[in-house]
């Protein structure tokens, strides 16, 4: 898993697409090159379909989308390594039921990673300490 955040200003209204842009932009989902935004645009498809159905292929959000299907599943892949959907034999699923979940369980996979660096770190702390 990769995980990035970024610090930034809650947005001042809070309706859907600038609330789904701020959280894509906190978690480094949106970068300076996808002008159409589509990483926003993707994730609002696959949460409207995730309502309605567990398992969501890049076809379907290929077809609703009007994209091709190989940028769907790069952007897939992308929201996969940052731990916010699970690929399965269908196709993709959100990793928990909501997103606020979803947040959830990325914060666990962090203070669960943070706690093996630190451990590390102790280490090399006590090795540094007998030379």
């Amino acid at each position: 898993m990769e995980v990035t955040i970024r610090r930034l200003k809650k947005p001042k209204t809070m309706d859907l697409e600038g609330s789904l842009e701020w959280f894509c932009e906190c978690l480094g989902l949106s970068k300076g090159r996808d002008i159409e935004k589509t990483s926003i645009k993707l994730l609002t498809c696959f949460l409207r379909h995730s309502r309605r159905e567990n398992d969501i292929s890049p076809e379907i959000i290929a077809k609703d989308m009007g994209m091709a299907r190989s940028t769907i599943v790069h952007h897939l892949q992308r929201y996969e390594k940052a731990g916010l959907v699970v690929k399965t034999r269908k196709g993709y699923e959100l990793r928990e039921r909501t997103l606020e979940e979803v947040v959830r369980e990325i914060e666990r996979d962090v203070e669960k990673e943070l706690e093996r660096i630190r451990e590390v770190a102790r280490k090399i702390d006590e090795m540094l300490m007998y030379r």
